[in-house]
């Protein structure tokens, strides 16, 4: 038990690597200090009871139960008199933007692939469940923010998108190589699997992005607040490991990941799209690809 929260705990805490050039961080941090003083003058618009029924509504259903033994049935079931409840609490988090550090305990479950050694840390998988509580809060956001975040995304991405699929995707590939046949170019295509990559996402770095993309209300603030003091406990053969800090990351598990993943990787994609270099049909860029944290980038030149 104590091997796996070590494991999972050394993984929450971001390492620095000494040929990083870090000159821009005091940079990355004086301006954070800036956007939270701006944006904790804003307004917030309370939630309402009907977003929390269509949150609940989204929500998977037959999951396992969170660190207080709570499902997402149990909080459709419940009736009426909780759905008051909640509101009532969640109008206070919405006005204060602060997330109650108890909503914020992922449990964590390692699961072995049955590959490998029963012994060995990376033949196991990880299952986080977070608070259905705090999925409620995150499902609200996310109906919030799409609106602003959808259109504005990369159209190289294609990963974790309504109305798309990893096909779209592996399209852009496929016709940049029928066009390298039909000319008889050299295609290069290199891959790109960052490991981990939900795992050490880092959060100023993905706020200051979300701000920039235009999620400039005190849901900026939420959304900040839910990676502050989040952390997670182990839980394996029926027991369950003191907790452990998340200080980098987005969370798995969590309602709200995939679409700030994205937001953290787009501005690269964008860099990628204007760049103009690499593989093009036509006018139209295809330098790259992108499937959640897979990339290809595409070039005939071997410069």
């Amino acid at each position: 038990m104590e091997g796996f929260r070590k494991h999972f705990a050394n993984l929450a805490v971001p390492t620095r690597d000494e040929d990083f050039n870090y000159k821009n961080e005091d940079k990355i941090k004086y301006e954070m200090d800036i956007i939270t003083e701006l944006t904790n003058n804003l307004d917030i618009k309370e939630p309402t009871k009907g977003e929390i029924y269509k949150a609940l509504e989204s929500m998977k259903k037959g999951k396992a139960s969170d660190s207080f033994d709570l499902t997402v049935e149990n909080f459709i079931y419940a009736g009426d008199n909780l759905i008051d409840l909640i509101h009532q609490i969640l109008v206070n988090i919405f006005k204060k933007s602060l997330i109650p550090d108890l909503l914020k305990i992922g449990l964590l479950s390692p699961v072995f692939t049955n590959k490998g050694s029963i012994v060995e840390i990376n033949n196991y998988r990880v299952i986080t469940v977070l608070p259905v509580f705090c999925k409620i809060i995150e499902s609200i956001l996310k109906l919030r923010i799409r609106p602003i975040s959808i259109p504005l995304q990369c159209t190289l991405q294609r990963g974790f998108t309504q109305n798309s699929a990893p096909l779209n995707a592996s399209f852009i590939v496929e016709e940049v190589n029928r066009k390298s046949l039909d000319l008889g170019q050299l295609l290069i295509i290199v891959l790109l699997d960052a490991k981990s990559a939900f795992d050490v996402a880092v959060h100023q770095n993905l706020m200051r992005n979300l701000y920039h993309l235009g999620i400039q209300y005190r849901h900026w603030n939420l959304i900040d607040n839910l990676h502050k003091h989040a952390s997670s406990v182990v839980k394996f053969n029926g027991k369950i490991s003191n907790e452990f800090l998340i200080s980098q990351g987005v969370r798995q598990g969590g309602i709200l990941s995939t679409d700030l993943y994205k937001i953290y990787r787009d501005p690269l994609l964008h860099h990628l799209q204007q760049s103009r270099l690499g593989s093009k049909i036509g006018h139209i860029p295809c330098c790259a690809t992108a499937c959640a944290d897979v990339v290809t980038l595409n070039t005939t030149d071997p410069k």
